[in-house]
C-alpha cells in the first residue's frame, strides 16, 4: 500500500501603476512600472508499506514500512520592471521594457538578474497609399518584430546547496550529507529570443494569416551531472551548455460559409521545430542523461538517443550487439499542426473538431523493452524461447541493445470532437431561463500512430523540455466523454 499527501502554499503579489499621456495629437505615451512577489512552499510526504493485514488497505495495516519520504520545496522570487510604449498615430509602435528578478534558487553573487526586451508593431494598411493601391485585395496589413531576454530556474529549490539528509544508525536517527553536490556559483538559464513576422487579411476579412519567424538561444543550460566519487557527492547541478532553436510559425484563420443558416470557420496552426546544442561548456563532449540512453553532444538536438543495436546474429542466431553506440534517434518533432473546424446549423446546433499532429519524433519504449527482460518474462514473443522457436538467451541479448526499442512516434490526435444543443423556445423563457444548453463532447478520442507504446504523447520525464522522449510506465492521456447540461438565466 502507498499513501501520498502533497499540500501547497502559494503566495503572488503583483503591484502595477500605469500612466497615459498624449505627447502631441499623434503621439501617445504609455508608461508602466510594477513588482510581482512570489513564494512558494511545496510539502509531499509518502508512506508505502507492505505485508497489509486481510482487508486493510492503508498503510497503517502493517508495521513493515518499505519507505517514509517527505519533500520540502520553498522558493521566493521578487521581480521590478518598467515598461515604455510609444504609439505613433495608431500605425506604428514602439515598446521598451527592463525587469530585474531576484531568486532564492541562485547564490547571492547570481541571485540579480535583469533581462531588457523590445518590440516594434507597423500597421501599413492604416496609410492612405496602402488603401488606395492594396486596400480592395489587402484589408489589413501588419509587420512586427521583437528582441528581448528572459531566464530560467531550476527544477529544485535548493540544488545550489550541499544539504544533509537524514538516517537512522544503531536504532538513533542521524544526519548524513546529501549525494548531491551544492553549487553557490549556479547562473539562471538565459533566453535570448528574436522574433519577426506579418499578419494580414484579404476577402474582407474571411481569410486571415500570420507568419513568425523565430530565433532562440538559451545560454547556460542547467543540468545534473555526475562528479567524482573522490568529492564525496554523486551529482551537482551545473551550467553545462548553449541550446538553439529556430522555426517559423503559420496561423490561418479562414470564414468558409457565412449564412444564416449555415457558418463554417477553419483554423490551422503549424509550426517547426530545430534545436541543437551549439556548446558545452568544459572538456565533456558528450553529456549523459538519464540512464545513460540519451545525450547532449555539440552539433545534434537535445537528448538524442545515443546507444547499442543489434548489428547481426552468430552462428547458433543469437544477436550481436554493437561494441560502440550509435545515434539511433531523436525526441525532439520536426513540427507540429492543428486544425480545428466550427460549425453553426441555425442558432441551436454547433458542432467543433479538433486535430492535433506532432510529426518526425522518435521515443525509447522502456515499456515493451522490460517484457523483453529475464526478470519479468512478460512479452508474448518470450515464449518462443520455450518452444525452440528461438535460441536460448536470445532476448536477453536483444533487449541489451536499447536501440532496438527506438520507435517512430509521429501521430495524429483527434484532440476534441463536440456537439452543442441550444434550446430558447418560448417553453424554456416561462421557466425564467433565457436557454437550456445540452453539450456532448469527446477528447482525445482517437490517436493514428505506428508508436508500439501506449501513448506517442506522454514523457517519462514529466515536463523536462530538454530530457524527453522516454516512455516507462507513464500514465497514457485519458480519453473521456462528458455529456453537460447548462441553465443559463
Amino acid at each position: 500500500s502507498e499513501d501520498a499527501t502533497k499540500r501547497s502554499r502559494l503566495l503572488n503579489s503583483d503591484i502595477d501603476a500605469s500612466l497615459s499621456l498624449n505627447l502631441t495629437s499623434k503621439i501617445k505615451s504609455t508608461t508602466s512600472v510594477g513588482s510581482n512577489y512570489q513564494d512558494a512552499n511545496v510539502n509531499t510526504l509518502i508512506a508505502s508499506t507492505q505485508d497489509l493485514t486481510p482487508l486493510v488497505e492503508t498503510v497503517q495495516g502493517s508495521d513493515e514500512f518499505d519507505a517514509i519520504y517527505e519533500y520540502l520545496d520553498k522558493r521566493r522570487t521578487l521581480g521590478f520592471y518598467a515598461q515604455e510604449t510609444f504609439n505613433f498615430n495608431d500605425q506604428l509602435f514602439l515598446t521598451g521594457s527592463i525587469r530585474a528578478d531576484g531568486s532564492s534558487t541562485f547564490g547571492a553573487d547570481e541571485r540579480w538578474q535583469t533581462f531588457p526586451k523590445l518590440s516594434t508593431s507597423y500597421l501599413i494598411s492604416e496609410h492612405p497609399f496602402w488603401q488606395n493601391m492594396f486596400g480592395s485585395r489587402v484589408n489589413r496589413f501588419k509587420l512586427r518584430g521583437a528582441y528581448g531576454f528572459s531566464g530560467g530556474q531550476p527544477i529544485s529549490s535548493f540544488g545550489r546547496l550541499a544539504n544533509y539528509i537524514s538516517t537512522t544508525y544503531d536504532g538513533k536517527t542521524a544526519l548524513i550529507n546529501s549525494t548531491v553536490r551544492g553549487n553557490e556559483n549556479l547562473k539562471p538559464e538565459r533566453m535570448r529570443e528574436f522574433e519577426i513576422g506579418a499578419e494580414f487579411e484579404v476577402l474582407d476579412g474571411r481569410l486571415g494569416v500570420e507568419l513568425s519567424y523565430y530565433d532562440v538561444e538559451v545560454s547556460d543550460l542547467i543540468i545534473s551531472q555526475k562528479v567524482a566519487a573522490s568529492t564525496g557527492f554523486s551529482t551537482q547541478l551545473e551550467n553545462i551548455g548553449v541550446l538553439t532553436n529556430h522555426g517559423i510559425e503559420l496561423l490561418l484563420r479562414s470564414l468558409n460559409i457565412n449564412k444564416p443558416s449555415f457558418k463554417w470557420t477553419t483554423t490551422l496552426t503549424f509550426s517547426t521545430n530545430n534545436p541543437l546544442i551549439e556548446e558545452l561548456y568544459g572538456e565533456n563532449a558528450i553529456q549523459t542523461l538519464g540512464w545513460s540512453q540519451a545525450v547532449l553532444t555539440e552539433g545534434k538536438p537535445p537528448s538524442v538517443f545515443y546507444t547499442k543495436i543489434i548489428e547481426s546474429y552468430d552462428a547458433n542466431g543469437l544477436p550481436v550487439r554493437s561494441a560502440d553506440n550509435h545515434f539511433v534517434g531523436d525526441p525532439n518533432p520536426d513540427y507540429f499542426w492543428s486544425l480545428t473546424n466550427e460549425f453553426e446549423l441555425g442558432s441551436n446546433f454547433a458542432i467543433r473538431s479538433q486535430f492535433d499532429a506532432v510529426w518526425g519524433f522518435e521515443i525509447l519504449d522502456w515499456n515493451t523493452r522490460s517484457q523483453y527482460v529475464a526478470l519479468w518474462p512478460t512479452h508474448p514473443d518470450y515464449e518462443k524461447e520455450y518452444t525452440g522457436e528461438l535460441p536460448r538467451g536470445y532476448w536477453g541479448k536483444f533487449a541489451g541493445a536499447l536501440g532496438e526499442f527506438v520507435n517512430d512516434a509521429s501521430f495524429i490526435k483527434c484532440r476534441e470532437l463536440s456537439l452543442i444543443y441550444t434550446l430558447d423556445s418560448d417553453f424554456v423563457k416561462n421557466f425564467g431561463l433565457s436557454n437550456i444548453q445540452f453539450s456532448l463532447i469527446g477528447r482525445n478520442l482517437f490517436t493514428i500512430t505506428d508508436y508500439t507504446g501506449f501513448d506517442p504523447e506522454v514523457n517519462g520525464a514529466g515536463q523536462d523540455p530538454i530530457y524527453r522522449g522516454f516512455d516507462m510506465g507513464a500514465v497514457p492521456i485519458p480519453r473521456s466523454i462528458n455529456f453537460g447540461l447548462k441553465l443559463n438565466l
